[in-house]
């Protein structure tokens, strides 16, 4: 070698498990399957486009279907085009039932129209496999219209294993900004219509990683898996994240909802799908009445209603019982201004709404008064800023600055969490700055029994 072929088939066909095949100019394929134990596709800068001819035409082809161990594709542009004019919906651009690796790679996919009845998907990974996308790779849509939402950046199926899970890494500065959903999960569970499981995925955000939904949800998550929000990573959508069964982890970062004028806040209980407009995290329990978690100790939430619980599914108070929500700390801001009916019920804006989750609050930051549901053992606070400050009895804190600056921005406050000495006591270190003018620095030292 090297050894030179006129198209991708070709190469890939004649490449041994370990090979590397690098793309030389810009291209354009069939849709193709790709069987092999290890492979890397270098795009080499240039751009591989998806095409179909018309007698092939057929939505329920991948464009790029991988069945194997792990494919790497990276450094270069994918386009599928094959629903560049028809907007038909239904075409995905890459499935995958191995370990895709994503590095580097620009995918663009085509919005379908909204009279379609279904999306088209960038990445789909099934079959408890992972697929990582890392670097600055992007996923993005090309819509017709403002209005077009018929895309899903990247789909998750699990097939019911709750330890063997299909995986979803978003790290780096890797983007997602597509039209309906961002990331997508299925809730679909064994029964009498179906004998398919969807339950089983770990869907981590991490780094700077971005997910976008221009015209719905960020993160879609009906399944029963687990969902991580860390570091700086970044979500939005109408609604940032609507969490319909399993468990959400979130330590940093920031979710948001982008919804404003009309869309300040909604919800469409008969939608078949998601079912909130206007909220930072949305929990509302789907109709398969599996446990919720959702476990905040960092990072911003904005939104109509920062966090809102609803039995919008119409479970009832017994099922309400598997919805534990915990917020730790944090920043949890309203962005609403004016109250909102919608079936026939009338909601006032604040950073928490639980119809039935009444102790959430554990501690953090909040824009309005969220006292009805501070958890026994917290206590409530008014900065000078009109906004409070919630902290637990074990945890107390001197008074928070403003939290919000005068962009907009959340100001954390100063201190060193908790650590432990030698003799199994809580140290608790808290410094505040004086102004500077004042030219002075206050330090407090607490060291407090540990509670058994």
């Amino acid at each position: 070698g090297p050894y030179y072929f006129l198209n991708l088939a070709t190469a890939i066909a004649s490449a041994d498990d370990g090979s590397i095949i690098k793309m030389l100019k810009d291209t354009t394929i069939e849709p193709i399957t790709i069987e092999k134990t290890t492979l890397t596709i270098d795009l080499g800068g240039y751009k591989l486009t998806i095409n179909d001819s018309a007698v092939q035409r057929d939505a329920s082809t991948y464009g790029i279907y991988f069945i194997g161990g792990t494919l790497t594709i990276k450094n270069g542009d994918i386009v599928d085009a094959r629903d560049s004019n028809d907007r038909i919906g239904g075409y995905t651009a890459v499935n995958s039932i191995g370990n895709l690796n994503i590095e580097d790679v620009d995918l663009t996919i085509y919005d379908a129209s909204n009279n379609a009845g279904t999306n088209n998907i960038g990445y789909r990974i099934s079959n408890s496999r992972t697929l990582t996308i890392s670097g600055d790779s992007t996923i993005i849509s090309n819509h017709t219209t403002d209005a077009d939402k018929g895309s899903v950046g990247v789909v998750v199926l699990g097939l019911g294993k709750m330890v063997n899970t299909t995986n979803l890494v978003l790290k780096d500065d890797a983007t997602i900004s597509v039209g309906q959903y961002g990331i997508s999960g299925n809730g679909t569970i064994p029964g009498a219509d179906s004998s398919t499981d969807y339950r089983g995925t770990t869907i981590t955000i991490r780094d700077n990683a971005k997910v976008t939904a221009a015209n719905g949800w960020g993160i879609y998550h009906p399944q029963d898996g687990t969902l991580n929000i860390q570091d700086d990573a970044n979500v939005s959508g109408l609604t940032g994240i609507e969490i319909r069964s399993g468990t959400l982890n979130m330590t940093g970062g920031t979710v948001e909802s982008t919804a404003t004028g009309s869309n300040a806040f909604a919800i469409d209980a008969d939608s078949g799908g998601a079912t909130t407009t206007g909220v930072g995290i949305a929990v509302v329990q789907h109709s398969t009445k599996l446990n919720i978690t959702v476990d905040v100790s960092g990072g911003d939430v904005k939104g109509y209603y920062a966090v809102f619980q609803e039995d919008v599914a119409g479970n009832g108070d017994e099922s309400a019982q598997k919805i534990d929500i915990t917020l730790r700390s944090g920043s949890f801001k309203s962005t609403g201004t004016e109250s909102v009916t919608t079936n026939e019920k009338t909601y006032a804006p604040s950073a928490v709404y639980g119809e039935q989750e009444k102790d959430m609050v554990v501690g953090g930051n909040y824009s309005s008064d969220v006292s009805e549901y501070v958890a026994e053992g917290s206590e409530i606070q008014q900065n000078p800023d009109g906004s409070f400050v919630v902290s637990s009895e074990e945890d107390s804190q001197l008074p928070y600055p403003p939290i919000w600056d005068d962009d907009d921005d959340y100001v954390p406050p100063v201190y060193v969490p908790s650590q432990t000495n030698d003799d199994d006591d809580t140290v608790k270190i808290v410094a505040c700055a004086a102004a500077a003018v004042v030219a002075a620095i206050l330090a407090v030292f607490l060291i407090v029994e540990r509670k058994h």
